[in-house]
């Protein structure tokens, strides 16, 4: 039970920051070659698979070479992004 209190409270932080932030802020990266600016709100999620990372957006998926430390390490506000190792749901 504390372990799911503290997860909803982080996910309550983390969208109040993204409320509060106000201007648009834009991650920063390189695929096949050519710099890509992603607006952060278009981000829907995250996977991450060993060395690699897909960024889903609304409307494309981009592919890079990163770890998901280093990833969230370099982000405008690591706060926005709730890391989950695996999802278990009950009934």
């Amino acid at each position: 039970m504390l372990s799911y209190n503290k997860d909803i409270t982080r996910e309550f932080i983390r969208l109040l920051v993204k409320r509060l932030k106000g201007d648009d802020k834009f991650l920063e990266i390189r695929m096949n070659g050519e710099d890509i600016k992603i607006p952060t709100n278009a981000i829907l999620y995250i996977k991450s698979s060993g060395n690699y990372l897909d960024i889903f957006t609304v409307s494309k998926t981009y592919t890079i070479r990163c770890k998901i430390g280093n990833f969230i390490a370099t982000t405008p506000y690591a706060l926005e992004y709730l890391r989950i190792h695996s999802l278990i749901l009950l009934e």
